[in-house]
């Protein structure tokens, strides 16, 4: 009989996806930086083969760029007195 919880390992992704925004690409090394929304920190990538701009929103897997992502929303709260 199989493991129940290794089963249950198997459904989940091996690795998370983020979703961020680029802030600065360095021609020179090829690296990527990208701010994940609501992360103090941001993450220093590969390019993964595309062609990308400053702004671009992108999904990232393992260090690695693997595409276009959709632009999140800003949520305002405006307080009316």
């Amino acid at each position: 009989m199989a493991n129940p919880y290794a089963l249950f390992k198997q459904l989940l992704p091996s690795a998370r996806k983020w979703i961020g925004v680029i802030t600065i690409i360095d021609a020179d090394t090829g690296r990527i930086t990208v701010q994940v929304p609501g992360s103090a920190e941001d993450i220093i990538v590969s390019g993964g083969g595309g062609s990308y701009e400053v702004g671009d929103y992108v999904f990232i897997k393992n260090g690695v760029i693997e595409g276009d992502a959709p632009e999140l929303a800003t949520i305002v709260n405006e307080e009316v007195s």
